[in-house]
């Protein structure tokens, strides 16, 4: 799988099944867009994979995102001892506007919990406007930066 920086840490790839491949040596969480995806085999698969590396926590949207919501728990659960002090988190969005809200607000509080970002999908009509819709987050939040300065500034 080949991933595609889109800022300092966040990083974006299209899900394929038996392509893909995520095994960075630090801390990331996932992101998924399951539109179209539901082979257990492969989801069976790259779950068991994450479960191994420095990801612990799995956001899903989509139409499947029940199935992987579930199979991602599953895994985490079976492999996960309880005396474990780090646990795996999941979680699903019932819209693309709070999936997109979780995303940004993972890549922005980079410099409090230091992790990359990774954006699998399945569908690019949603990705692109997922990344429309974390361009409009960061636009407000510049324009907020910015009222505050000039906020002060009056003081």
């Amino acid at each position: 799988m080949k991933c595609e920086m889109l800022r300092p840490n966040l990083f974006s790839s299209y899900l394929v099944d038996e392509k893909t491949t995520i095994w960075p040596d630090h801390t990331f969480c996932c992101f998924f867009i399951v539109q179209h995806t539901d082979n257990m085999d492969f989801i069976h698969k790259l779950a068991f994979q994450l479960r191994f590396t420095c990801c612990r926590d799995f956001n899903f949207f989509g139409v499947h995102e029940p199935l992987w919501h579930q199979h991602f728990d599953d895994i985490a659960m079976k492999w996960n001892p309880w005396h474990e002090k780090i646990v795996a988190i999941t979680s699903g969005w019932a819209t693309l506007d709070s999936f997109v809200d979780a995303m940004y607000l993972a890549v922005s509080t980079r410099c409090l919990f230091p992790n990359d970002v990774y954006l699998l999908y399945d569908d690019r009509l949603i990705y692109e406007e997922a990344m429309r819709l974390f361009d409009v987050c960061d636009s407000a939040k510049m324009i907020a930066k910015l009222n505050d300065t000039m906020s002060n500034k009056d003081r």
